[in-house]
């Protein structure tokens, strides 16, 4: 019977379920400068202009779909970023087209060897979903969620989807970041230095789903893609649409 759920949980998409919802306590916290800190509240907001250089991503989602034997740059793309150009998160369908809005309560528990959405994914990395690692319980992973929105900024003059990359701006565009914490080191700082620009940690959730000392974490994301998929079922290969290579991936975020 366990093995028959296992399998279930590792071919469907949206198996289970993730709670995206966090106490206000992760948002606010009482303002002791204020006449009363019990009804005064404050925020440590966070807000970052990211430049973006279009033109190298666009490369280097070329090189990712050639290093995967894969024609559909855009979908090497979908999968470094963890999410198709719509937002439908690559774990949970094949192409865009996800219900409006986009679903936000999805997790991993279908896609545990990152066959779907690479453990390089920036969606995975900077919301592991239950499947952080690091030795931390899902309750204290979830002590690093923040009220987070992102906006673009910038004008573009070319058409994303051309299929040129000669015409794509290296710069003056970008995306606004914006967050609101209660803790700054607990949440934004344990996010960007932890899950998102870590090269070396203690551990690491190997493609078994169980967790590994790891001196480089950013060698084990690079090899995940190859390393998951010649472990997982031809279904998985083709809900991805990859033809296995050994060779490791780019490690590469958008932004």
């Amino acid at each position: 019977m366990t093995e028959d759920i296992d399998a279930e949980m590792d071919g469907t998409d949206e198996a289970t379920n993730w709670n995206p919802a966090f106490p206000l306590s992760q948002a606010i916290v009482p303002d002791t400068a204020a006449p009363d800190p019990n009804v005064h509240f404050g925020s440590y907001f966070v807000f970052r202009k990211l430049e973006q250089n279009v033109r190298k991503f666009k490369e280097q989602e070329a090189a990712f779909a050639s290093r995967l034997t894969i024609d559909d740059k855009e979908r090497a793309g979908a999968m470094l970023v963890g999410r198709l150009e719509d937002g439908t998160p690559v774990t949970l369908q094949f192409d865009e087209g996800s219900h409006s809005p986009v679903p936000n309560n999805f997790n991993y528990e279908s896609d545990k060897h990152g066959s779907k959405c690479p453990f390089l994914g920036h969606i995975r990395k900077t919301n592991p979903r239950g499947s952080g690692g690091f030795g931390q319980t899902q309750a204290q992973e979830r002590q690093h969620l923040m009220a987070r929105r992102g906006q673009t900024y910038g004008i573009r003059t070319d058409n994303p989807n051309d299929g040129q990359m000669a015409n794509k701006p290296e710069g003056g565009v970008g995306l606004l970041f914006m967050a609101f914490n209660s803790n700054l080191a607990d949440q934004f700082e344990f996010t960007q230095i932890t899950w998102a620009n870590n090269p070396r940690a203690d551990e690491a959730l190997d493609v078994e789903g169980s967790r590994k000392g790891r001196g480089d974490v950013l060698e084990f994301e690079q090899e995940s893609v190859a390393e998951a998929l010649d472990q997982t079922p031809a279904a998985h290969r083709k809900h991805a649409g990859l033809n296995l290579v050994h060779e490791p991936a780019p490690a590469t975020d958008r932004g």
